[in-house]
């Protein structure tokens, strides 16, 4: 199939295909591993998101932030880690009192995962 939300709820194991060479045979968590050996989250902080974004990037396990926005004081951020280490990243958090409201494992993986593989964008899946 070529409709990745499917694949993620349906399949155990995933093979990706590139002209029509095998790429990679395994589970998503392997897809994952393979192309971004770190955990990506988004993280949904109370608070000023430049502050947060400094903040954020002083922490030792994370390896990456991305500001997503920011709405009457709430921001929302993806960020890579070092390890998927989220408990040091969440303790960090908790310490600078950033008013952690939300986590989430990133949604795209699959996706981003099988751009990665391929080479291949969206509009060419």
């Amino acid at each position: 199939s070529h409709i990745l939300p499917e694949i993620h709820e349906t399949c155990d194991e995933i093979l990706v295909l590139r002209n029509g060479e095998l790429v990679f045979q395994g589970t998503e968590a392997q897809l994952n591993r393979r192309v971004r050996p770190s955990g990506s989250y988004e993280i949904t902080l109370r608070g000023d998101a430049g502050k947060a974004a400094k903040i954020l990037e002083r922490i030792e396990t994370v390896e990456k932030v991305e500001r997503l926005g920011e709405s009457d004081g709430i921001c929302h951020f993806r960020i890579s880690l070092k390890d998927d280490a989220i408990e040091e990243a969440v303790t960090e958090i908790v310490k600078a009192d950033l008013g952690l409201r939300r986590l989430d494992r990133a949604v795209d993986e699959l996706e981003a995962a099988f751009v990665a593989v391929t080479g291949i964008g969206e509009e060419g899946a």
